[in-house]
């Protein structure tokens, strides 16, 4: 009895170790080399049918990329159903996002994305980009177990130009010290020779929205700029990502902070 207990047991098992579904990051490498944003994904394949829910928390070391913004993927925004959608800042580098049908009986029907993130590079390097946590819910709105996580790697690399160019070096901007910032942080910032008090700064919000001119001390070509986490108007701005872009002689050069609290 014991054998044939244990063959019933491995067969109502096995087959839901197979349907469990994998979280995983697409695409699962990438190499960046503009200042441009650049979009990844978080997709979960079809090892389960349906969803209700779902938490993904994921890292990455934010002196090579940032995340400047996270939507609502299209298995939930497609589905035809309510959906509340959000987006937690959980510290340098480390954020979540979370999803959920509204309704008893509404679902979405796998596989699909999950979570559109958009990011900047902030510095030469490479850098895993890890699922540190995931939860679904099913029908039932109730746990899934198992489910496996596949991550990504993302290389920034800004380049050297192109050979036969002339290269015009010296421009750059940031990071933030403090980042996260509660109450100012301060950016480094270098102009090109010959450039000097020739420089913009401009803080923006994840729209691409101007929240604040920075002003470049006149007849110099390093040094720091401060912000004081306020708008143009004098008004704190809320808790966000923030991109700092300084340009100057037709060329940019942009880091991201977050403001808390």
């Amino acid at each position: 009895m014991r054998s044939l207990s244990a063959i019933l047991i491995t067969l109502i098992v096995a087959p839901a170790l197979l349907a469990a579904p994998t979280v995983f990051i697409e695409p699962a490498a990438l190499t960046v080399n503009t200042p441009d944003s650049f979009e990844m994904s978080i997709r979960v394949d079809a090892g389960t049918d349906t969803l209700t829910g779902f938490l993904v928390e994921f890292e990455f070391d934010s002196d090579v990329i940032d995340l400047i913004a996270a939507t609502e993927g299209s298995l939930f925004s497609d589905c035809g159903c309510q959906t509340l959608f959000g987006w937690d800042i959980l510290g340098p580098g480390a954020h979540a996002c979370h999803d959920v049908t509204l309704g008893a009986a509404s679902y979405v029907l796998c596989p699909g994305e999950l979570v559109t993130l958009r990011f900047l590079g902030t510095g030469p390097g490479t850098t895993a980009l890890t699922l540190s946590a995931v939860d679904l819910r099913d029908m039932q709105r109730l746990p899934i177990l198992p489910v496996f996580t596949e991550g990504a790697v993302v290389t920034f690399d800004p380049g050297t130009g192109v050979e036969g160019e002339e290269t015009v070096t010296g421009i750059s901007i940031g990071p933030g010290r403090p980042n996260p910032f509660a109450d100012g942080t301060t950016v480094s910032f270098a102009l090109p020779a010959g450039q000097a008090g020739g420089g913009v700064a401009e803080v923006l919000d994840i729209s691409g929205r101007l929240v604040r001119r920075l002003v470049v001390p006149e007849g110099r070509t390093a040094g720091t700029l401060y912000w004081d986490g306020r708008s143009e108007s004098g008004a704190v701005v809320a808790s966000s990502v923030y991109v700092i872009r300084l340009s100057s002689g037709g060329r940019t050069a942009q880091t991201t902070v977050v403001k808390v609290r």
